[in-house]
């Protein structure tokens, strides 16, 4: 019944969306067809060729890894390390509640000092909850308050970082002259798929790796250790590597605006 109720509200919201959305990229100049392998080679090249297309894209596939890091994680980190499967219910309730606080302040953040300081401070922010995280485990109160932290930035990090392709779709237009639609989007998309797919297999060969046994009812000391480095330590040194990434080399607002967004 639960599921129903959900799945009847995400198409409601769906279609809101949907019906809410407008175009605000606009065409320089009208080109003609082209076969489609044609295209879609011309539409690879222009991502292959756009060093900030490759940023973006390795930058959200390391976003969407570390995320399902810690999706996978949540019932293993509950039960071995808060030792209470129980515990889960809390920490989904307070990712969720993080999450959409966060999306609902992005705009106005964004409006108000820009993508680019936004999306340094969100992911200063979520390495800053995850450390956080590290130190208090497993006291669950601290934990609870860290965890809120952490997706707080981490929501930020994921929308801010997604708004991006349509100013990269603009910019692409305005250097090259060249109008893609749908080639970013293709692209993010790629990079969620795969990212979702290698976090779980890369989670569950190392806990493999680390003598991790289901049937135990209680692990080894490097199965711990694991749970605890793919939950925490890993993916803040991750978002580490995207905030340096981020800083150096994605600097195409600054070069083209007057603005330090």
């Amino acid at each position: 019944r639960a599921m129903l109720v959900m799945s009847l509200a995400a198409v409601v919201f769906i279609l809101i969306t949907v019906a809410g959305t407008r175009e605000r990229v606009q065409t320089i100049q009208k080109r003609e067809r082209k076969a489609p392998l044609r295209e879609l080679i011309a539409a690879l090249g222009m991502l292959v060729k756009s060093k900030y297309w490759i940023i973006l894209i390795g930058i959200d596939l390391m976003i969407n890894l570390v995320g399902q890091f810690m999706a996978t994680g949540v019932p293993y980190f509950s039960l071995y390390i808060l030792h209470d499967m129980g515990k889960m219910s809390l920490i989904m309730l307070s990712t969720v509640l993080s999450n959409i606080v966060a999306v609902m302040l992005m705009p106005a953040m964004t409006g108000r000092f820009g993508k680019r300081r936004v999306l340094i401070g969100a992911l200063l922010v979520t390495i800053g909850g995850l450390i956080g995280i590290g130190l208090v485990s497993p006291a669950l109160k601290p934990f609870l308050a860290f965890n809120v932290v952490y997706c707080l930035g981490n929501g930020m990090v994921k929308g801010v970082s997604f708004t991006l392709i349509a100013d990269l779709v603009a910019y692409s237009e305005e250097t090259t002259g060249e109008f893609r639609p749908g080639t970013g989007n293709a692209g993010i998309s790629a990079t969620e798929k795969l990212g979702y797919g290698l976090g779980v297999a890369i989670f569950g060969f190392v806990l493999a790796a680390a003598g991790f046994d289901a049937t135990l009812k209680v692990q080894p000391a490097a199965a711990i250790a694991a749970i605890n480095a793919l939950f925490i330590w890993i993916p803040a040194v991750i978002y580490a590597i995207v905030l340096v990434i981020f800083v150096l080399f994605f600097d195409f607002e600054r070069k083209n605006t007057n603005e330090d967004r």
